[in-house]
């Protein structure tokens, strides 16, 4: 049987997401707290980051699904108005959290088509123009990054 685009992603949001909690499950909490020397965000602050990230991807995604190819802004914590509040979430509320941003990408990839995946685009400033499946891909990427980031913080390993 042959996967369809849209099960194919699914199944990497769903794997994406199972890895990530395993890898905070496994984590000494005080070691997710802890922040480099060179000053940048810990382990802690990368999983706000990732869990914030759903909500303006979906914004971006709904653009993408009912405008014609819109110009889409890159998104940036530290532009990010609602960004403070997320970093400042204990573990605990963002556990709660991240399971609802999840679904609300996973809804919205539940109602494409394949079609929509591959002809819907939205422009980014750095990326050019990219299909919602592109757009889906960077998003992916761009979170497993983080993950990596994570857990080389977890560990105590920068």
């Amino acid at each position: 049987m042959v996967m369809s685009y849209v099960d194919v992603l699914e199944l990497r949001l769903t794997s994406q997401a199972r890895a990530l909690l395993a890898l905070l499950e496994r984590a000494d909490r005080a070691a997710l707290t802890r922040c480099p020397p060179s000053g940048k965000w810990s382990a802690l602050e990368h999983f706000a980051h990732v869990t914030r990230v759903h909500e303006p991807l979906v914004a971006r995604l709904n653009r993408i699904l009912y405008e014609e190819s819109p110009l889409l802004s890159a998104y940036r914590a530290e532009a990010d108005p609602e960004w403070p509040q997320w970093q400042q979430m204990p573990l605990d509320a963002l556990l709660a959290e991240f399971p609802k941003q999840r679904e609300a990408v996973g809804n919205l990839l539940r109602g494409l088509s394949d079609d929509d995946l591959r002809q819907r685009t939205g422009s980014h400033p750095l990326y050019g123009v990219m299909t919602m499946a592109d757009w889906f891909e960077f998003f992916l990427v761009h979170e497993a990054h983080h993950i990596y980031v994570m857990m080389r913080r977890a560990r105590g390993a920068d």
